[in-house]
């Protein structure tokens, strides 16, 4: 039986108030993560991820595992920790410093607090060769915390000096494997995307001091974004502008447009005895592990809960009301995705909710 878990004791600390002018806050998304007490700042470009909003990273993790899965990649986890040798053996401790944490053991030893893990990941597949062709292509990833010494952090989650990175990396016998290779993982980062049921641009961007023959950037539009981008609405190309600025497409010499890109009995006493039985119902299905969540502050207006679940972006939610007192009871059903409302019987809900 999925557990269910009741917001009068769900730890879900919310700021009430975030003032405007505030230099933690500069976008929507960040307002909106620390008012509905989905993370709490600990430090300045340092946030700790609360019950509600680790659990929807979970979520997003499960997606990249399966997309990632079915492309035959496998999960593997490095540590945070590389020795500053290998980051000067491949120049990029030179190239990066300024954005490097670098701390010393007991013994003098530095060490670098892994932004990405090129050197680290090679050094591993390196150590374990020679590979059998039939082995090829080696694709293995992580999704772990990853450290950046920001400048300026903003954007609450956006530009920090810790943040959560999916990185993949892959190994092939050949140039011409490694393209086909590429195409696979391109592919399964777009079904990521679609299933996260994100807009996003995918361009031309710069290989950057690691090298390379080509590379694309998956961005989500947003005038907050760092990244210049020029993009052919004929075609959907487009490419960073730190990489180039062409005067047309080079796919069909279409327009260019430049935009911006980032890089979910009283009448109580008899409403609750209905709370229960859908409670029981959904909790025996797979489809909800975990999922359901029964706010029972009675200290608060169902109005003020119904706005905070919204607020909350939960897909579905049932308000069990006056309507549930009729002869035939009926209950609201609130779809955030499809922007539906319904009042439906007891069987019809839990047809519903479990097709």
């Amino acid at each position: 039986m999925s557990p269910t878990f009741r917001l009068k004791n769900y730890f879900k600390p919310c700021l009430q108030s975030i003032p405007e002018t505030s230099t933690v806050l500069h976008c929507k998304s960040s307002k909106l993560l620390l008012e509905n007490g989905l993370v709490s700042p600990t430090g300045n470009g340092l946030y700790s991820f609360l019950p509600m909003g680790f659990r929807a990273v979970e979520k997003i993790c499960k997606i990249i595992d399966n997309e990632l899965e079915a492309i035959g990649a496998l999960k593997l986890e490095l540590p945070a920790l590389t020795s500053i040798d290998l980051w000067k053996k491949t120049g990029r401790y030179d190239a990066n410093n300024n954005e490097l944490f670098v701390l010393k053991d007991r013994k003098e030893r530095k060490y670098v607090l892994g932004p990405t893990h090129e050197e680290t990941i090679t050094n591993l597949v390196a150590s374990s060769a020679p590979h059998p062709v039939r082995s090829l292509p080696i694709m293995l990833y992580q999704i772990t915390a990853k450290y950046r010494d920001e400048p300026r952090p903003r954007y609450g989650l956006i530009r920090g000096r810790e943040f959560i990175m999916k990185d993949l990396y892959t190994f092939d016998k050949s140039i011409e494997d490694a393209k086909v290779t590429y195409e696979k993982v391109s592919e399964g980062y777009d079904k990521i995307f679609r299933r996260l049921g994100l807009q996003f641009l995918k361009v031309e961007g710069p290989t950057g001091n690691m090298g390379g023959t080509v590379s694309h950037e998956y961005h989500y539009p947003s005038p907050i974004g760092d990244d210049r981008l020029l993009l052919c609405r004929a075609c959907n190309t487009g490419v960073n502008v730190e990489l180039d600025r062409p005067s047309q497409c080079s796919s069909c010499n279409g327009r260019l447009t430049e935009t911006h890109g980032i890089e979910i009995g009283s009448k109580e006493e008899a409403a609750t005895s209905f709370v229960d039985d859908i409670e029981k119902r959904l909790s025996k299905s797979k489809e909800y592990n975990g999922d359901i969540l029964i706010d029972d502050r009675t200290n608060l207006t169902i109005g003020k809960r119904f706005m905070e679940a919204k607020k909350t972006g939960y897909p579905f939610i049932v308000i069990v009301g006056k309507n549930a007192l009729d002869q035939t009871p009926k209950f609201e059903l609130e779809n955030l995705v499809k922007q539906t409302n319904e009042q439906l019987t007891f069987d019809q809900l839990m047809t519903h909710l479990d097709a």
